[in-house]
């Protein structure tokens, strides 16, 4: 009978799925820089997590009926690292450890496995830099369709994602203010 409850309540949760990179030379995505976030998600979601290092384990992801998708990684207006430097497209580049903004129909096939009322929060610097309409925030929400697309338009330090609704799902990301040492709001909602 308590498996049978334990079954119930973990079943009437939405679901989560949080995407965390392979490469991270600063620690930035580790669970323990990450914990805040975690549990709190955790706390509300029957989360999944995963580690992607390319756009194809990006994909993999089992994401069917999610309300929340969290994807993690280190941010550039332009593109998101999954599995290397921060800095794509460099020497050597393998464009495939990165989600830019060349990959509009994969990431849309990839979002439409999400509930039609999902957010996605994109968990990465500067993402959203400017508001500006060719960013890699706005270039995911054209692919997410009408779902919620929240994330940062400045550099933002590791785990300062404040929730403020669980359903639906609502955040606010901060970053400090350098020259009055305080918390700035860097959210930019698509």
């Amino acid at each position: 009978m308590l498996l049978e409850l334990i079954l119930a309540a973990a079943l009437s949760q939405p679901k989560a799925v949080m995407t965390m990179p392979v490469y991270d030379t600063s620690g930035s995505f580790s669970r323990a820089a990450q914990s805040k976030l975690i549990s709190q998600i955790e706390s509300h979601y029957l989360t999944h997590m995963a580690e992607v290092g390319t756009e194809d384990e990006l994909y993999r992801t089992p994401v069917a009926g999610a309300k929340l998708l969290v994807i993690g990684g280190h941010g550039t207006p332009t593109s998101i690292a999954l599995g290397g430097p921060d800095d794509p497209c460099g020497v050597d580049c393998d464009e495939k450890r990165y989600i830019d903004r060349s990959d509009v129909e994969e990431l849309r096939s990839f979002f439409n496995q999400l509930a039609p009322d999902a957010t996605i929060l994109l968990n990465s610097c500067s993402t959203a830099w400017n508001g500006e309409e060719n960013n890699i925030a706005a270039v995911i929400k054209r692919a997410a369709g009408d779902r919620q697309v929240i994330a940062a338009g400045d550099w933002v330090p590791a785990d300062w994602v404040r929730i403020t609704s669980y359903e639906p799902f609502d955040a606010v990301i901060y970053t400090w203010d350098l020259i009055g040492k305080t918390p700035r709001d860097v959210t930019v909602r698509y």
